[in-house]
């Protein structure tokens, strides 16, 4: 079989997880045809063997979109990253020959490379397909195959690529579907859906645009072109192609609220719909990490959501909310003042029945005092008892010396001393009396002044609980006041 007779006329299919794909009639395959496979023209002296084949194909990689942004081009500098790269290459035909072009055949695009090694002739197709990229390899290794031959090959190939599943393609955010008719909870719903779809339609065509550069860089790891800062050039225009598109969002979602608006004029779902939009289109700027560096595209309506995704409705209906709430906070704070009031009151009527139990203990005290006072009036004098008895002892003791000194020629005198002595042992004996009693009358004064004072304090007592109990009202009281300022 020569490779001038290769058609898909069988109608032989290779179903891969992400496509599928066609099988040349007469090719040979090895694999199961649906996680990997190859395929060859039958060589005639090895139909068995690839290896002799002159033309051979297969399926590659399979790689699904990374979420996120696209960061990390390289680890290396992008410039030296392709010099290195090209000088070490040991290929001396590719400089020539290397190339990347791009296809598109209704709902299949991608790139391929092409790329000249130990004789042969090798592409690399590369399909951008809804859920990732498929890779593809096609080597030719007949020298007299015409270039034309290969790539109208190569396009009836890739024309053959079926996607497992299709692009779901979104409404814009402003179709009538969304801002007619009356705004549901089912609306937002169907309106966020369709938008979480755009935003990622937006993200594929910056991750396909950023894949195609990639494909640019491993070329450039075989011949050194493009260089460096025309990847870099490449990568701004993507970024800001990205940010451009999340500006249209912005558009689009700001005439979907303003067109919704003017339809239900007082509906107050139109927040739930803001907020919605708000939530799914955060980016403030499209950013890409590069040998450590970030570069950022800015988006340029971002500065600018408060106004754009508002109407005159929705701020008709914000001022109302703002009244109807400043209502409610005079109405709650009329409400606050009013037990602040209560509060305050039982909060005096406290401390006034306090006071009164303090001034009534102080009167109690003052009262008890004066008592004491009137209930020992007329009780012998103990201490004035005291300094006679004192002075009746002195004088005893005077006259005893006196007469011990007297001679006994001094008969008269001594008769005289000892009358005087024995009137004054008859006063010291009845100061002593006196003093006994004395000191009795006031014990029994003292032991019936306990019962009195035992008596008061036990008022004393009463008057005392009932203060700690106004104490713990008044802080409570004090602890709500505090918690209603």
């Amino acid at each position: 079989m020569k490779f001038e007779a290769v058609t898909f006329a069988n109608g032989k299919t290779a179903a891969l997880a992400a496509c599928m794909i066609g099988i040349p009639a007469g090719f040979s395959t090895r694999g199961d045809l649906k996680k990997s496979f190859t395929a060859w023209l039958p060589a005639a002296d090895a139909p068995r063997d690839p290896e002799a084949s002159s033309f051979v194909i297969a399926s590659s990689l399979y790689e699904p979109y990374a979420k996120g942004s696209m960061d990390g081009i390289t680890e290396r500098s992008i410039g030296r990253y392709t010099e290195l790269l090209a000088a070490a290459s040991e290929n001396t035909e590719e400089d020539a020959d290397a190339m990347q072009r791009s296809f598109s055949f209704g709902a299949v695009s991608g790139t391929y490379n092409i790329v000249r090694f130990s004789g042969s002739r090798n592409y690399y197709p590369t399909v951008f397909l809804p859920g990732g990229t498929q890779q593809f390899h096609i080597r030719v290794n007949d020298p007299t195959i015409p270039e034309e031959k290969i790539l109208s090959f190569l396009q009836q190939w890739m024309e053959t690529v079926q996607p497992a599943r299709t692009w779901e393609e979104s409404l814009p955010l402003d179709d009538g579907r969304f801002t007619q008719g009356t705004l549901t909870a089912e609306s937002i719903a169907s309106f966020r859906a369709n938008m979480e779809q755009r935003m990622h339609e937006e993200a594929v065509c910056f991750q396909l645009g950023f894949r195609i550069v990639q494909e640019e860089i491993r070329r450039a790891e075989r011949t050194g072109s493009p260089d460096g800062d025309t990847i870099l050039d490449e990568l701004k225009t993507i970024r800001e192609d990205y940010a451009k598109a999340l500006d249209e969002v912005i558009r689009e979602s700001s005439s979907c609220i303003q067109e919704t608006s003017r339809n239900n004029p007082d509906n107050e779902l139109l927040f739930s719909l803001v907020q919605t939009i708000r939530d799914v289109n955060p980016l403030e700027q499209v950013t890409q990490t590069i040998n450590g560096e970030e570069y950022a595209a800015p988006v340029s309506l971002a500065s600018k959501k408060a106004e754009l995704f508002s109407s005159p409705e929705i701020r008709k209906m914000e001022e109302a909310r703002r009244e109807e709430e400043e209502k409610a906070a005079a109405a709650r704070e009329k409400q606050l003042e009013k037990q602040r009031v209560q509060i305050r009151d039982k909060i005096a009527e406290l401390n006034r029945e306090k006071n009164a139990l303090n001034d009534q203990k102080e009167r109690q005290a003052e009262g008890l005092k004066k008592k004491k006072e009137e209930f020992y009036t007329g009780l012998p004098d103990r201490d004035a008892i005291s300094k006679k008895l004192e002075e009746a002892n002195g004088v005893v003791t005077s006259l005893t010396a006196q007469m011990e000194r007297l001679s006994f020629l001094q008969r008269k005198k001594k008769r005289e001393l000892e009358k005087q002595l024995a009137d004054q042992q008859q006063a010291y004996s009845d100061c002593k009396d006196s003093l006994l009693a004395a000191k009795k009358a006031w014990a029994d004064r003292d032991r019936q002044w306990e019962e009195v004072v035992t008596l008061e304090k036990g008022k004393t007592n009463e008057i005392d609980a009932r203060i700690a109990e106004l104490d713990a009202q008044l802080s409570a009281q004090e602890e709500e006041l505090e918690r209603l300022n």
